[in-house]
């Protein structure tokens, strides 16, 4: 994690700790929630490389009207792409492998809609809003000369977006406070919104009520 990534983590926590502050001197309702997601393809002729991905989230939102709230997001996902086919790339020389992987940080603000009262089994809810993403992320070759191996290592050129996100959930209440749910979310880069449809993430996860 680069240090912009960290300096933004801290704005971010501030940004939140100052809204949990107003927001429980007014008495609002707040839902934390935490999300995990994991993404597994094999392929090539002898399924010799693979693609996983791994997301991790977390979200607060204040209740600041009875099915309406102002959300917090943080996401972060891991991708690694590692390709295994050897290609020649020169006399003697080859590639043995490539592994790319890509870190990216999403910081998330908007509205969180409830289409049911939390009294419901079933609650859809969605979000939209404004999000940063951050993008980052290392290429590592093994390349092997006249029989001898060597690994390169070379960082891709960081990156930051201003995006608009949106989700939509399905929660299950559990208990008066507990929910488990699933989620459809995208995310796309501001005056792009054609490009929503092409990064779509599925997740699953729960819902607490403080």
């Amino acid at each position: 994690m680069k240090n912009w990534g960290n300096k933004s983590i801290f704005k971010y926590l501030g940004l939140i700790l100052f809204s949990f502050q107003v927001l429980k001197n007014g008495h609002a309702l707040t839902e934390i929630g935490g999300k995990f997601g994991y993404d597994r393809q094999v392929y090539g002729d002898n399924r010799e490389s693979k693609i996983i991905g791994r997301t991790y989230e977390g979200s607060i939102a204040f209740y600041f009207w009875k099915l309406t709230a102002v959300e917090f997001n943080y996401r972060v996902t891991d991708d690694i792409i590692t390709d295994n086919l050897r290609r020649n790339i020169g006399t003697n020389t080859d590639i043995v492998s490539q592994q790319d992987r890509v870190t990216t940080q999403i910081f998330g603000i908007g509205i969180r809609q409830a289409l049911a009262t939390r009294k419901a089994f079933l609650q859809p809810v969605i979000s939209f809003g404004y999000a940063k993403q951050y993008t980052d992320g290392t290429t590592d070759y093994l390349i092997e000369e006249s029989g001898s191996q060597t690994s390169l290592e070379f960082d891709v050129e960081n990156s930051e977006e201003d995006s608009l996100f949106a989700a939509l959930a399905l929660k299950f209440s559990v208990t008066k406070r507990l929910s488990l749910n699933g989620s459809i979310e995208t995310v796309a880069p501001w005056g792009e919104l054609d490009q929503a449809r092409d990064n779509v993430y599925y997740a699953a996860g729960f819902s607490w009520y403080l």
